[in-house]
């Protein structure tokens, strides 16, 4: 197994923050309110783990990088 070369940049990625979250999923689901849980559809944490599995991927394929301006776009810092 080889790490991607940034790994040690991982920390600031979108699909590492939607995979903690997901694994979080259901430890928060046992500790809310009965009350809570009860007025929601049944499979609302199936769902809800579903939905953020396929957010992790897609922004796993998506540029995280922050855009540079090109050099005739910065903005003027002269003043």
């Amino acid at each position: 197994m080889k790490l991607v070369d940034n790994w040690k940049q991982a920390h600031k990625w979108f699909s590492v923050h939607l995979i903690i979250v997901l694994a979080a999923l259901p430890e928060v689901w046992t500790w809310l309110p009965m009350e809570w849980k009860q007025s929601l559809p049944p499979d609302t944490l199936k769902w809800l783990c579903g939905v953020v599995g396929i957010l992790a991927v897609y922004a796993r394929v998506i540029s995280q990088q922050k855009k540079v301006p090109a050099d005739d776009q910065k903005p003027d810092t002269d003043v």
